[in-house]
């Protein structure tokens, strides 16, 4: 907690493209339970879910993905995790704000890119925050 306001932290692969980069901090911000419902529903692995189908067979070999959380500390001693992703959902009515230096300033501007042009439709469907 920051004042009155929440601060989460995402974890992000280090070395990963840009692209799998805001796949991932998208996927945390929604939360895992969202991506395996929609996962099981559209009959895909979670990775071709998070990192969409095409990219997966263009860029990667294997379809291997460990859903990562977003996580707060509460005070020193206590680390909270959030697997739902942001408490409450987040839409434009509960905006929430980006702080990233380095790659991961790049990673939120390609997040922002890939929500402008609607990459994630799939989630619309399910119902998820």
């Amino acid at each position: 907690m920051l004042g009155a306001h929440r601060v989460y932290e995402a974890d992000v692969h280090p070395f990963g493209s840009l692209h799998d980069r805001a796949c991932e901090l998208y996927q945390q911000l929604v939360g895992v339970a969202c991506t395996q419902m929609a996962a099981e529903r559209l009959k895909l692995r979670i990775s071709d879910l998070v990192y969409g189908k095409e990219h997966m067979l263009k860029h990667h070999e294997d379809g291997y993905y460990k859903p990562k959380y977003l996580r707060t500390v509460e005070d020193k001693r206590h680390v909270m995790a959030y697997p739902n992703g942001i408490p409450g959902g987040w839409c434009k009515h509960r905006k929430i704000h980006f702080v990233g230096h380095s790659q991961g300033a790049q990673t939120i501007r390609y997040l922002q890119y890939l929500l402008s042009i609607d990459y994630f439709h799939y989630r619309n469907d399910f119902g998820c925050k």
